[in-house]
Order: structure tokens, then C-alpha cells, then sequence
């Protein structure tokens, strides 16, 4: 009996003193279990996993060198092992998941001999990914395009245009297919002037709307619209004036309510804060200001432009308000002289006629 008892003993003080260089992982479980979403390239999103022995958790500290993990697809995104710190758990492990490129891959764990793994949790990265996997499709054909734009586009010598989009409709409603940016095709009349394909989206996008990339070459005029694919369905067009000189009453217009603008002073500082004093109108060599709220301000309208070659006489007036919170207008013309392709200005003459009160009509 005596005999039994030691070997009893015996095993019991190996198994406490030996137990855990004898214990094997025998199960990971990782969390968490249902699909992670990472909206933007080198984003990180964290996993962890849970190592189970036959009996209980893992409780050997080396568990970090006994683990690795996979990613099914590494051009996506890769998963590598998270540093532990010394109070957390010995049976847990922790892995930080990076977004290389819009796609989905599947993350998992495995021991470093192969012979157990987790299951696998299904990662979806890139806006656009996440809005295809999560959102149903609508089969409803593309019956309408609607550019964003229904007047000209103006575009000054060496500035960019602004942006255009075009949206999709079905005889339901908006178009509600992922797909919106393979459906269209841009043409632009005169690609000499411009070309324009469909911007690929960054992050965020509308379903519905696909933008333009448009790439001024040289200036001049275009026509440009948006079509579906095969050409069945065609939107609106609108026209894209590019350069001064293909548009001189804008660029007059510009040109003149920027020098006014300039002309157009504030009162002191101490004034401008007392007063909430806004500029009002130009009277001759002087400026003359009224007190009013800084939500009304001065409008200067271009009303009639004369060209003569590369002389320009703008005649026009400036909305203004009296201090007494009537409106009122102060008549001006200039006379400017361009260089050859109406980039460059110089004020030849100027004139600005006494501010008049706009009275109400009467019945």
C-alpha cells in the first residue's frame, strides 16, 4: 500500500513539475468569428486566438512561437503576430490584419507543425469591396443618364474644370448596382481640347454616379457627354470652353469684379468690429463705406461688355446698401486693355457714378 502511494506521488509531482513541457495544443479558437471589414489601405484590424490543450487553456508562455498566421490571399491584406505584453494571458494570441488592396481573404491559425487549425474568418477590404459583399444587387437596366451639369463649363487658362458626374437611373429609380463605372463610357467631341474617361472612386462613392476624369490638353471647344457601353442610352451635353480668349465676356466679367473687389477696403479694425462694417461702393479716387450685418454684402454685375479687338469697355454696377439697410447702386465703367490670349489685363480708364437708391416699384 505504502508502495502505491509513492507511485502515486511520484506521478503527481512529475506531472506539476513536467506537466506543461508534456501539454499540446490541441485546439485554437479565434475571435472574431464573423467577417472583419478594413475600409482603407494600411488600415489594421486586430484578431486573436484562444489555444486550448486536452485539458483547459494552453497555459505554457510560449505560445506566441508555437502559432502562425495565414492569410488566403496576401496581395489583399497580410496578418502577422502582435507582441505580448507580460500581464496578458498566456493561452492567447494576438495578430494585427494590414489592408494592402481592395479584395477579401480569409484569416486563419495554425500550430507551426501543421497539425492543428482554427477556423477561418472571411476579411473584406476597400469601401467598394464591402458595398459589393454586403449589399444586394438591383437587376434593373440602366434607362436614364443625367449629367450634373446643364450649362456651360468654363474653364480659365491654366485652371482645372470643375467636377462632373452622371447619374444612373432604371425605370425603378437610382441605379443601385456596384457596377455603375464599367456601364459608362465618356466621349468628348474634341480630344484634342479634352479627354475624359470615368475617375475610379476613392473610398466612399454613390452607387448611382459615376465622376469624370477630365484632361486638358489644349485650349479651345468641346462637347461632352456620357453613354452607357453600347450606346443605347445617351445623356445630356453639355459644352467645355477651355482658355480667356474662347470666352472674353467671363473672363471680363472675372477680371473686373476682382479689381473692384480689391478696391473695396475695410474701415479700421476697431470700425469692423464695432460697427460689423462691410465695403460699399467706389466713388471716384475714394472709398465709401456703410455700416451694416456682415451677412449683406457688395455685388459687383458686369451689365454690358464692348470688344474691340483686344480693348474691352465693361460698363456695370455695384449692389450695395445704405446704412440705413435700403438698397442702393453706384454705376461704373472701365476700359482694359488684354494681351493676345486675354490672360493679362491693365485698367486703361475708370469711372464710378454717385450711389443711388434702388426704390421699390409702385402699383
Amino acid at each position: 500500500m505504502k508502495n502505491t502511494m509513492m507511485i502515486a506521488i511520484c506521478i503527481i509531482l512529475m506531472f506539476l513539475l513536467n506537466g506543461c513541457e508534456d501539454e499540446r495544443i490541441t485546439k485554437i479558437e479565434i475571435s472574431p468569428i464573423s467577417e472583419i471589414n478594413i475600409h482603407s489601405i494600411a488600415s489594421t484590424k486586430q484578431i486573436q486566438g484562444r489555444l486550448k490543450a486536452q485539458i483547459g487553456n494552453y497555459m505554457n508562455d510560449d505560445a506566441q512561437q508555437k502559432i502562425e498566421w495565414v492569410s488566403t490571399n496576401p496581395a489583399v491584406a497580410i496578418v502577422s503576430n502582435k507582441e505580448r505584453n507580460s500581464y496578458e494571458l498566456d493561452y492567447i494570441v494576438k495578430a494585427d490584419i494590414k489592408m494592402l488592396s481592395e479584395g477579401t481573404t480569409e484569416i486563419y491559425a495554425k500550430t507551426t507543425d501543421g497539425s492543428v487549425e482554427s477556423g477561418r474568418v472571411k476579411v473584406i477590404c476597400g469601401l467598394r469591396t464591402i458595398k459589393e459583399q454586403t449589399t444586394p444587387y438591383d437587376k434593373s437596366p440602366i434607362a436614364k443618364l443625367e449629367l450634373s451639369k446643364i450649362g456651360d463649363i468654363i474653364v480659365k487658362s491654366g485652371k482645372e474644370p470643375s467636377a462632373l458626374s452622371v447619374k444612373l437611373s432604371t425605370a425603378n429609380g437610382l441605379y443601385k448596382n456596384h457596377d455603375a463605372i464599367e456601364k459608362i463610357k465618356w466621349v468628348s467631341t474634341c480630344p484634342e481640347v479634352a479627354e475624359v474617361s470615368s475617375k475610379t472612386p476613392e473610398g466612399y462613392s454613390l452607387d448611382y454616379s459615376v465622376n469624370a476624369k477630365i484632361t486638358m490638353h489644349s485650349e479651345g471647344i468641346t462637347e461632352i457627354y456620357a453613354q452607357t457601353v453600347d450606346g443605347s442610352i445617351v445623356s445630356n451635353t453639355v459644352k467645355l470652353i477651355y482658355g480667356n480668349k474662347f470666352n472674353i465676356e467671363d473672363t471680363v466679367d472675372y477680371d473686373v469684379a476682382n479689381y473692384i473687389a480689391k478696391k473695396l477696403k475695410y474701415p479700421t479694425q476697431t470700425s469692423k468690429e464695432l460697427y460689423k462694417a462691410r465695403p460699399s461702393y467706389v466713388m471716384k479716387d475714394r472709398t465709401v463705406f456703410v455700416y451694416q450685418d456682415n451677412t449683406r454684402g457688395s455685388n459687383v454685375k458686369v451689365t454690358e461688355t464692348t470688344i474691340n479687338g483686344k480693348t474691352v469697355k465693361a460698363k456695370g454696377m455695384i449692389h450695395t446698401f445704405t446704412e440705413n439697410g435700403m438698397d442702393a447702386q453706384c454705376n461704373f465703367s472701365l476700359e482694359l486693355e488684354y494681351n493676345d490670349d486675354f490672360t493679362e489685363s491693365k485698367i486703361i480708364s475708370e469711372t464710378y457714378g454717385a450711389p443711388e437708391l434702388i426704390l421699390p416699384e409702385l402699383n
